[in-house]
C-alpha cells in the first residue's frame, strides 16, 4: 500500500579564521592573538515529499504504470575552494616615523556568500517549454506507431504526381523558352515566365514536393520490413534559460576587512522530460503492425490528417500550435502502457575574482606601504525544485500558444509563396 513521506534536511557553511602578528623594533614578529570565527549563514532546508510505492517492482513486471507523485527542494555546493587573503605592510602613528612597524595579517575560509533564492519560472516560460516537450513526445509516439502519413499524402496526391510526372516543371519551362528565343531569334517568341516565378515555384517544389516524397518513400520502405516489439520507450525533453545576469556584489566584513566585493553570475533554467513506453499493438509473432496503423488511417489520425490538408494550414502552425492542440486532444492514452512527467526549475550562483578592500587600522595609524595577496574564494551553488507525476489526459494537451519562428526557411516558404500570388493578383488588376 501506497503511503506519504515527507523528510527535511538542513546544511550551512562557517566562516573564517582571523591570525595577526606584528614585529617589534629588532624586526622580530611575534604573534599578537589567533580569532576563530564560527558565523553561521546560508543555511538551506532541503525537503523531499512524496508517496512511497512498495509494490512499485512489482507493478513494474507486470507493465503497469509505479509513478508516485513526488516534489522536492535541493541546495547544494558543486564548489568550494577556501579563501586565502595575506596583507603585509608598514604602519604607522601619525607622522613620527619611529612609531613604524610591521604588520601581518591574513584570513582563511569562505566568506559570507550572500543569499541564494529558489528559483520561481513564471508562466510564460513554463508554458513554452513544456508545450515543446509535448511536441516531441507526441513526435516519439507517433514514430512508434508508424512512420507512415497515408492521409495527407493521398489529400495530395495531385501535388506529388505532378512532381512525379514533371519534376521542375517551372524551371523546364523556363529553359525551354529560353533555348527558343536564342535557336530562332525571334522577338515574336511569347516571353517565358519571369526568374522570379520560376525560383519560387522551384523552390516550393523542393520544399514541399519532391523532399517530403523522398522521405515518405523511404519511410515506407523501412517500414514495410520493420519489427516493433510489442511495448517500445518513448521520452522527449525541452529547456529554456529565462533569465542570467553577472555583477560585483559587496560581502560582509570579514575581520577588519570592510566591505569586500566579488564577482557573482546567475542564472536561471527550466527543463521538462516526458518518459514512459508506447504499445505499439503489434503482432506478437511477426512484430508486424495493422495496415491502417502503418498507413495512420486510424480514428484518431481523421483530425490531425485533416488540419494538415487544409490550404495554408502549415503557415498557421509557423506562429501557432493549434496543430499540436490537435495531436493531443487526438492522442489515445490507453496506448501508454506507463508514463511520467517531471519539471525542474534550478538556479545557478558561481562566485570568482575576490576583492578584499584594505583592512582597516587602529585610529590613529595610517599605512605606510602594504600589499595584499589573494587567492580562492571561488564558489557554485545549486537550488532545483523538482516535481514528478504521472502522465494524465489533460498533460498532453498544449496550451494554446502564439510564437514568432526563429529559423530562416519559415520565412522562406511565406517568401516564394507570396512572390507566386502577387504575380497572380497583379495580372487581375492589370486586365
Amino acid at each position: 500500500m501506497a503511503e506519504s513521506y515527507s523528510t527535511s534536511k538542513q546544511f550551512s557553511l562557517h566562516s573564517f579564521t582571523i591570525s595577526t602578528s606584528q614585529s617589534n623594533s629588532n624586526g622580530v614578529w611575534t604573534p599578537l592573538h589567533t580569532n576563530q570565527s564560527s558565523v553561521t549563514y546560508n543555511v538551506r532546508s532541503n525537503t523531499r515529499s512524496g508517496v512511497r510505492n512498495p509494490q512499485w517492482r512489482d507493478q513494474v513486471k507486470l507493465g503497469t504504470n509505479a509513478t508516485t507523485p513526488f516534489s522536492g527542494v535541493d541546495a547544494r555546493i558543486n564548489k568550494l575552494v577556501p579563501l586565502s587573503v595575506v596583507t603585509i605592510g608598514v604602519m604607522q602613528a601619525g607622522d613620527v616615523a619611529a612609531t613604524q612597524s610591521g604588520v601581518s595579517y591574513s584570513i582563511s575560509g569562505f566568506p559570507a556568500y550572500t543569499s541564494i533564492f529558489t528559483p520561481n519560472a513564471d508562466s510564460s516560460v513554463q508554458t513554452r517549454v513544456i508545450n515543446r516537450c509535448i511536441s516531441k513526445f507526441l513526435d516519439a509516439c507517433d514514430e512508434a506507431r508508424s512512420s507512415i502519413e497515408a492521409g495527407q499524402d493521398i489529400g495530395e496526391y495531385r501535388e506529388t504526381l505532378e512532381s512525379i510526372h514533371r519534376p521542375l516543371g517551372s524551371m523546364q519551362d523556363k529553359l525551354r523558352v529560353y533555348l527558343n528565343q536564342l535557336t530562332k531569334a525571334s522577338r515574336s517568341i511569347k516571353r517565358g515566365p519571369a526568374l522570379r516565378k520560376v525560383i519560387a515555384d522551384t523552390y516550393l517544389e523542393f520544399r514541399f514536393g519532391i523532399n517530403p516524397l523522398v522521405d515518405d518513400v523511404a519511410k515506407i520502405i523501412a517500414d514495410c520490413g520493420r519489427f516493433r516489439f510489442p511495448v517500445i520507450p518513448v521520452h522527449a525533453a525541452a529547456h529554456e534559460r529565462y533569465q542570467g545576469s553577472a555583477s560585483i556584489t559587496t560581502l560582509g566584513n570579514m575581520g577588519d576587512y570592510p566591505s569586500n566585493q566579488i564577482g557573482i553570475r546567475s542564472y536561471s533554467e527550466f527543463y521538462c522530460r516526458y518518459k514512459g513506453a508506447y504499445r505499439s499493438n503489434s503482432n506478437e509473432k511477426t512484430g508486424k503492425i495493422g495496415v491502417l496503423q502503418s498507413l495512420r488511417l486510424l480514428p484518431e489520425d481523421f483530425i490531425p490528417t485533416v488540419w494538415d490538408l487544409l490550404p495554408y494550414s502549415w503557415m498557421v502552425d509557423y506562429f501557432t500550435n493549434v496543430g499540436d492542440v490537435y495531436r493531443g486532444l487526438c492522442f489515445v492514452t490507453s496506448n501508454l502502457v506507463w508514463s511520467c512527467k517531471t519539471t525542474r526549475d534550478r538556479n545557478v550562483y558561481s562566485y570568482s575574482n575576490f576583492r578584499p578592500v584594505t583592512l582597516t587600522l587602529s585610529p590613529g595609524f595610517h599605512w605606510v606601504s602594504v600589499n595584499n595577496q589573494c587567492s580562492g574564494g571561488e564558489a557554485e551553488f545549486e537550488v532545483r525544485v523538482v516535481n514528478r507525476s504521472a502522465l494524465s489526459a489533460a498533460d498532453l494537451i498544449p496550451r494554446f500558444q502564439i510564437q514568432i519562428p526563429q529559423s530562416k526557411y519559415p520565412y522562406l516558404n511565406m517568401l516564394a509563396v507570396a512572390s507566386q500570388k502577387f504575380r497572380a493578383l497583379s495580372r487581375v488588376f492589370t486586365r
